[in-house]
């Protein structure tokens, strides 16, 4: 499912570059970075949270229907907060703020996707078929709408719709298949839930400042072109990064069952993904470096040829993310250390923010991405080495 998330809007992604241009397509950028926040906001951890307390209900209908209900409503209320949000801001009319009412289809979409669901109870290939129908629908879409640099909106609302008709495609086949049973809730639980998750978000939010909030930073510092680049650049490289997060995705339940039932089988599973991620992490990283100006022209245009640089500096951040993962979700968090996991991430942002500000400011572009990637290399650094100190590592590499 996720690959359909990073593969299929980089199918159309040429033709947005194209047909928009390159400072339309900073805006278009820049709403849709407030929007991923949106999405964090609404997903608050539950992805993390609510999927390894499925996994470790073993099957028990009574209990991951609670947590089902539970989750989805508390999602429902923070999609509440997010609305009155954009009516705000589009009430505002701050400069290109009007765009972002465009953005609500995303809300939709974001607030009953229960991918969590699928993750726990490990049906996640049952998502995987509605994602690809709904994500795919979006090409010819925008193929046959967004034709100028005044079709933003379009381009924005499309990206939602796909959100939209993959939730009511997965809440029909959850109740056709009656996975789950009737709501019993008290606003105690739902409270409950929302409190739990909170040291994910908060770690989700804090590792956004470093990634999401670059665009934001370069919109400031910068022109909307550099925005345009930095974003054309991040969208290759996220792509290619989505291959390995795939992965990890559909392995995170697996590892959190294991640490219940059969923790010897768990580090060597953990030491096989740790090992090949390292090595085909690096490769990929490589071949961007050496061919990033091929890769730039063949895919945004010559417009966009200048992206090349920013690209090149941001594919280290392929093997740096995906150590930082394993690290983190596969070891910190079944070992309960979520303040390490929480503390690392909001520590990291606030050095770049302030590093972002200056390099993206001197340097456009090409700055706040060798910003992000001192911060992952750091952050992977410090998580390696709380690990080793709580001899977390040892019981994987032995």
């Amino acid at each position: 499912m996720q690959g359909a998330n990073y593969i299929i809007p980089l199918v159309v992604f040429p033709h947005l570059t194209r047909t928009l241009g390159i400072e339309s397509f900073g805006v278009y950028s820049l709403i849709l970075t407030i929007g991923q926040y949106l999405v964090l906001f609404i997903d608050f951890g539950f992805n993390l949270t609510a999927s390894q307390k499925i996994a470790q209900a073993c099957g028990d209908r009574d209990i991951i229907s609670r947590i089902f209900w539970e989750t989805l409503t508390a999602k429902l209320f923070l999609a509440l907060l997010c609305t009155l949000f954009i009516i705000f801001f589009y009430i505002s009319q701050i400069k290109n703020s009007t765009e972002i009412i465009f953005l609500y289809p995303l809300i939709i979409g974001t607030t009953l996707t229960p991918v969590w669901f699928f993750q726990g109870t490990e049906q996640i290939s049952r998502l995987t078929i509605i994602n690809i129908i709904a994500r795919g629908s979006t090409i010819p879409l925008i193929l046959a709408t967004v034709h100028s640099p005044s079709d933003i909106g379009k381009a924005i609302a499309i990206q939602g719709i796909a959100s939209t008709i993959s939730a009511i495609l997965s809440i029909a086949q959850i109740k056709s298949r009656k996975l789950i049973k009737k709501p019993k809730l008290r606003i105690k639980e739902i409270l409950n839930c929302i409190a739990e998750s909170s040291p994910f978000f908060i770690s989700s939010i804090a590792i956004s400042l470093y990634t999401l909030s670059t665009p934001i930073i370069l919109s400031i510092t910068n022109t909307e072109d550099q925005v345009a680049f930095f974003s054309a650049a991040d969208k290759i490289k996220t792509a290619a990064l989505g291959l390995f997060l795939i992965t990890g995705t559909a392995l995170y339940p697996r590892i959190n069952a294991l640490f219940i039932t059969n923790k010897e089988l768990m580090y060597t599973l953990l030491k096989k993904i740790i090992s090949t991620t390292l090595t085909l992490t690096t490769l990929v990283a490589i071949t961007i470096i050496s061919l990033s100006e091929e890769i730039s022209t063949l895919i945004l245009g010559s417009a966009f040829k200048e992206t090349s640089t920013t690209l090149a500096i941001m594919a280290p951040q392929i093997v740096f993310v995906m150590l930082s993962v394993s690290l983190a979700n596969y070891i910190l968090i079944p070992n309960g250390h979520k303040k390490a996991y929480t503390a690392i991430p909001i520590f990291a942002s606030i050095i770049h923010i302030l590093s972002c500000y200056i390099l993206s400011k001197k340097f456009g572009a090409a700055g706040g991405a060798l910003s992000i990637t001192l911060i992952e290399l750091g952050t992977t650094i410090t998580l390696a080495a709380f690990c080793l100190k709580k001899g977390l590592l040892q019981n994987v590499f032995r």
